[in-house]
């Protein structure tokens, strides 16, 4: 069975503080878009790769 999952991707790198993350996405036009009631999941991903770089995503519907 294949799940046909539709989401949007925002994607943040080099901060390895996640309150920094977050206050980034609050303080842009994604806040709009996490407090729209049409907005029913959500999930949050960190990658630290291999020279350290830090990968963020926020994958919402």
């Amino acid at each position: 069975m294949v799940n046909d999952y539709k989401c949007i991707g925002i994607v943040y790198r080099r901060e390895s503080d996640s309150s920094v993350v977050a206050n980034k996405w609050l303080n842009s036009g994604v806040r709009e878009l996490l407090m729209n009631p049409n907005t029913t999941q959500a999930a949050v991903a960190c990658v630290i790769a291999g020279d350290g770089t830090y990968y963020w995503t926020l994958n919402y519907q």
